[in-house]
């Protein structure tokens, strides 16, 4: 779908993320072709991985665009004095001549080759984001259903440093052979910034979200390098709310509806074009939008104790009330065989109330 065709709903906020596409694009100029000798490269090698482009690829091919010699010129900075260097960390230095952070060049770049749009009912994205999640993480739950995904959150009433969080990528990759989970949070004053943590196993039933930043910034950081505990606090509590809007597609029936009468195309990957292998920016958009049934049902039950107040039917101090949906993560089966790990969204329900003709 061309962006003239777009909802004005779903186009406005997503002009915040093409105009941040368009100022990598402009001070990286070639960075998908670049990438896309990387992807061959790996191809071609013994080295794969589900990931398309490696984290570290993408820092490599960001720098080859803006520095063709930055390698040369590492090498010079290995060397001193005579003494080569074992450290392979590319110097903060170079770093910092890129046009944003590695982590938006990892996220914008791969959400780039799918340009998938998610957009939430306002009122189920509300209920998502309405609490924190910090238990048991296991990587199963967190299933990406594309490379990255862009959701839209204009509509969560989300906030961070009083700026409204007006979108987010997600994207599964990796940094240094270890899986990671970028998070880039993009605000209505244009702000991007990228919460990063280490992608926990199948098997971890133990780590939280807390657990896999704090891992994150223990290795990645060294003690003059790390965010303040303020920001590292504040990133936290953002984190734990955003982990919901993935754990949607964890389930086994999410509810959702693709807007476009194209068949949804499998994820990104290299293609044969004139004999040559190829790696293409999407042109166009897939947008999706996430909760219609789940978004009738709230208001179906709404409605209901409405009009079960408007009776007077109840007690008054034992009136129906809304119980808040969460995530009940819980496993079937004997522990040790054949146990089947469940993550399951309990829906915002009207519960409780006692009508008069039973407290008689």
């Amino acid at each position: 779908m061309r962006n003239k065709d777009l909802d004005p709903k779903i186009g406005l906020p997503l002009k915040v993320i093409t105009a941040r596409l368009e100022h990598v694009k402009i001070n990286l100029t070639g960075l998908i072709k670049r990438v896309e000798a990387y992807a061959i490269d790996r191809q071609k090698s013994d080295d794969l991985h589900e990931c398309l482009i490696s984290g570290d690829e993408w820092t490599y091919a960001a720098l080859d665009c803006k520095d063709p010699i930055w390698r040369t010129r590492l090498k010079r900075t290995q060397n001193i004095m005579g003494i080569q260097s074992e450290s392979t960390e590319i110097p903060l230095s170079f770093i910092n001549q890129l046009p944003c952070n590695i982590g938006e060049i990892i996220t914008l770049g791969s959400w780039s080759l799918t340009k998938n749009i998610y957009r939430f009912e306002d009122k189920v994205i509300q209920m998502l984001v309405k609490t924190e999640y910090n238990r048991s993480l296991p990587g199963f739950l967190l299933n990406l259903p594309d490379l990255a995904i862009y959701i839209q959150t204009d509509n969560a009433n989300l906030y961070v440093n009083d700026e409204m969080v007006v979108g987010v990528i997600f994207a599964k990759n990796t940094l240094h052979d270890k899986p990671v989970l970028f998070t880039t949070v993009y605000t209505d004053s244009g702000m991007a910034k990228t919460i990063t943590m280490n992608f926990p196993e199948d098997g971890d039933f133990d780590s939280t979200v807390e657990d896999c930043m704090t891992d994150f910034i223990d290795t990645f950081f060294d003690e003059n390098k790390k965010p303040d505990e303020d920001e590292i606090t504040t990133y936290m509590e953002l984190q734990k709310k955003l982990i919901n809007l993935i754990l949607w597609f964890s389930q086994k029936e999410p509810d959702f509806r693709n807007l476009t009468n194209e068949p949804v195309k499998y994820k990104p990957k290299l293609e044969l074009v004139k004999r040559e292998l190829r790696l293409f920016e999407a042109n166009k958009y897939k947008p999706t939008i996430v909760g219609t049934e789940t978004n009738r049902k709230i208001n179906d039950a709404l409605k209901q104790r409405e009009d079960d107040l408007k009776s007077g039917n109840y007690v008054t101090t034992k009136k129906p009330h809304p119980r808040k949906p969460h995530w009940n993560f819980y496993w079937l089966g004997k522990r040790g065989s054949r146990e089947k790990w469940v993550n399951h969204w309990i829906p915002f329900k009207i519960v409780g109330g006692v009508p008069k003709d039973k407290t008689a």
